[in-house]
């Protein structure tokens, strides 16, 4: 295995007989993937009250709440939209907190420790897909927006078996 920069992902596949693409955002450059945009997502992080389960409601929509305990701290997502802007906004904050203490009251008091926008990959469905580039095989696994948690297992299992030339699972 090579950990290097590339330019192109033909140059890359001129280097190795199997090219694996998650390049998030910079898919777009890469494969010329127009349908690629990014998604905005909020962050607010929060010192844990105790949790010790996670929660991520269903079904996507613009909004939702997710809680995520990570040992001393909880993470607290809920919103996605089009957008490259990384800006905290404290309405959407609010709002994001509002969600996951109607869900988790014991949110309600926990001190805020940090508030971060992330930039996701979004694209109408996420790219989970081999082509050939000359000799080499090149596997795209991209686009998954704010459902890169909850569908990370399972795309990359089949980005797995399709790197190792079998079909993905159903």
């Amino acid at each position: 295995m090579r950990v290097a920069p590339v330019g192109s992902l033909d140059e890359a596949a001129t280097s190795a007989p199997v090219v694996v693409n998650c390049a998030g955002l910079a898919a777009r450059t890469l494969t010329g993937d127009t349908g690629l945009h990014p998604v905005r997502g909020p962050r607010i992080v929060v010192r844990n009250p105790g949790l010790d389960r996670f929660f991520m409601e269903a079904p996507m929509a613009p909004t939702w709440a997710s809680i995520f305990p990570h040992g001393d701290h909880v993470v607290l997502g809920g919103g996605q939209r089009r957008s490259d802007d990384t800006t905290p906004d404290p309405a959407e904050e609010a709002d994001v907190l509002a969600r996951c203490v109607a869900i988790e009251p014991a949110l309600a008091a926990a001190e805020i420790l940090e508030h971060r926008v992330g930039l996701r990959p979004g694209r109408a469905a996420p790219r989970v897909e081999a082509e050939r580039r000359g000799d080499a095989l090149v596997v795209h696994n991209y686009g998954h927006a704010g459902n890169g948690v909850m569908l990370s297992w399972g795309c990359a299992r089949d980005a797995a078996a399709l790197a190792l030339g079998a079909a993905p699972a159903a």
